[in-house]
């Protein structure tokens, strides 16, 4: 990382972006003195703060607790880094103890993000218990009448979250929330369909099967689509090779790459070519020249320079990326429907202290009272980094606890008639740990005599692309914009929205997850990455749940919103509301007939 200094503004900013604010003059005087010197930047620090923070359990930030994030991390990465290398320049075979060492202190860091986060050694010891039926549950209410909880069994209540005084606050506002109403107009009538149904996953897979040569095919093909796409857009005549010197200004496109392990800089950045244009090879940027970029590992990107000597490009001009096109056929369901109300909340929907779910529980008490036409739902359900489901400690199996969890919620929602779609998480220990992620199996649902009539509920891939009434939505579990954050560098001349630089991003790499190589706790599949993992279209409403801060902005057209997440380690957390009114003249965007409010629940 190269020495930066960093200012009180910046600090405000990055701190911001997770929802923190700054007043204390000593707590900025010393995340300056941090970044000073541990040459950091303003979005290390703060990300190297969350990854404290939650670990503990949402630490309030003070002095004292930076000296911890001095103590346990800052300083053991200081000493990890100035170990000696051996056999610097001649390969070397690492074997599997080897390379179990030198990956442990790194593994902790994204699950960290998440409360009750646990270390891949802990994770590596994580048993199914048998199904018991030790403690009593209680019994769930028919016909949407309120239920005491629709936890499966009966736990200790949390009271930081029992003793929360801003629920129903609301918290960030799009549009005029006075002119709609806030309820569904029929639910019985909305239709929800994937957007292709050809490229849409709707079954397990068989995974770990994946080569080399075709991942690297894969990839390949994804410069040259890309390339193709912006060569037209900025009406490039010829691409040119990325290794031959020429005197004169050249265009060229790859992938952004970092020529080392470890995180990014503006020293670090080299652009690998197509196998088409350039036979894979690759050549160091120098950025000094541009002021204004944002660039990330993984990233696709055409860049105007001088590459004189072959060996690498001065950079004049990052060229924008190219979003793809909203969808084209109208659709005149939503005019036949009345407005579309939906709700749409992101797990844990238990807090980090208690299995009760009482944050689910509240938000099926505002189901039952609005009526909404459709509630989206995102895991984790049963979360790998909550403390008693990743101890065991459970009087059932993780697949029953999910089953009767979702049979919970069809039942406290059956007077209401809300469509539920429901997206599996990275973070269900119960459910396949690969990316695409294939949607959940009814079959369980639907077993027994009491089972609840399925035809509401709607289970999805992750990522997914679907319609409802008409109504295109892209939806994700996966935290990239956590992840986007964590790994981009950007120009002195980058200013304004950084969350809105993030969202757009996926725009333009027309890619739910763009970052590659990915970290350890998304494991791509590129054989189905590339069928189930791509956006063909740009969708009206693009929802990514994240844990950094909440927000719902219009992103070229396209209404992109962070719903929070339901719970945050004791305490509440955030839902979102979105009302979309009917077309009433032609082509009239989604943006300017929708109002969307996040809520405090």
């Amino acid at each position: 990382m190269m020495p930066s200094v960093v200012d009180a503004e910046e600090l405000s900013s990055a701190f911001g972006d997770f929802s923190i604010e700054l007043t204390d003059q000593d707590v900025l005087d010393k995340l300056v003195e941090l970044c000073s010197v541990y040459r950091l930047d303003a979005a290390e620090i703060s990300a190297e703060w969350m990854a404290l923070s939650v670990q503990y359990g949402q630490l309030e930030i003070t002095f004292s607790n930076l000296e911890k994030l001095e103590s346990e991390v800052l300083q053991k990465r200081t000493i990890t880094s100035k170990k000696p290398k051996s056999n610097q320049g001649t390969p070397v075979l690492f074997e599997s103890p080897n390379i179990s060492m030198n990956t442990d202190d790194d593994f902790g860091l994204f699950d960290a993000y998440t409360p009750g986060g646990k270390t891949n050694s802990q994770k590596s010891t994580f048993k199914t218990p048998d199904n018991q039926r030790g403690k009593q549950r209680p019994t769930s209410s028919q016909g949407g009448t309120p239920l005491g909880s629709v936890s499966p069994f009966v736990s200790t209540p949390s009271q930081k979250y029992s003793s929360r005084s801003n629920k129903g606050e609301v918290v960030a506002r799009y549009g005029d929330l006075n002119a709609v109403q806030w309820a569904g107009s029929n639910p019985w009538m909305c239709k929800i369909d994937a957007f292709n149904p050809e490229c849409t996953l709707k079954a397990k897979y068989k995974y770990m099967f994946q080569k080399l040569t075709e991942k690297a095919h894969i990839l390949n093909d994804m410069i040259e689509e890309m390339a193709q796409q912006l060569q037209e857009k900025h009406n490039i005549e010829e691409l040119s090779h990325v290794a031959i010197p020429l005197q004169e200004k050249v265009s060229m496109v790859g992938r952004i790459c970092c020529d080392s392990v470890g995180k990014l800089n503006q020293h670090s950045v080299i652009l690998e070519g197509s196998v088409e244009t350039s036979a894979g090879k690759r050549v160091p940027l120098k950025l000094t020249e541009v002021t204004d970029y944002s660039l990330f590992p993984g990233q696709i990107v055409a860049l105007e320079g001088i590459n004189s000597t072959g060996s690498n490009m001065v950079v004049s001009r990052v060229l924008e990326g190219a979003t793809p096109p909203f969808p084209s056929e109208a659709d005149t369901s939503l005019s036949e429907h009345g407005p579309l109300h939906v709700v749409m909340a992101a797990g844990p929907f238990t807090t980090s202290d208690s299995l009760n779910h009482e944050p689910l529980t509240d938000l099926m008490t505002v189901i039952q009272d609005k009526s909404p036409d459709v509630c989206i739902l995102f895991g984790p359900f049963v979360d790998c980094n909550q403390e008693q489901i990743s101890s065991g400690n459970l009087p059932q199996t993780f697949n029953s606890l999910f089953e009767e969890l979702i049979r919970n919620i069809l039942k406290s929602t059956e007077g209401s008639g809300t469509q539920l779609v429901v997206l599996p998480s990275l973070r269900d220990i119960h459910h396949d740990l690969v990316y695409p992620q294939p949607p959940f199996p009814k079959e369980g649902i639907m077993k027994g005599r009491d089972a609840p009539d399925t035809a509401r509920l709607h289970f999805v891939s992750e990522p997914s692309t679907f319609t409802v009434n008409g109504i295109v939505f892209g939806a994700t579990s996966s935290d990239v914009l956590l992840h986007l954050g964590k790994e981009e560098i950007s120009g002195s001349a980058t200013k304004g929205d950084r969350l809105g630089r993030l969202m757009k991003h996926i725009f333009t790499q027309q890619s739910y997850y763009p970052i590659h190589p990915p970290p350890e706790d998304v494991p791509i599949d590129y054989a189905h990455f590339e069928e189930y993992a791509h956006l063909t279209v740009t969708p009206h409403v693009f929802i990514s749940p994240s844990d950094m801060r909440y927000f719902i902005k219009d992103i070229d057209g396209s209404l992109c919103i962070n719903p929070g997440r339901l719970s945050k380690g004791q305490g509440g957390g955030t839902y979102a509301e979105v009302v979309i009114q009917p077309e009433e003249k032609v082509e009239q965007g989604i943006v300017n007939r929708t109002a969307a409010k996040i809520v405090r629940i």
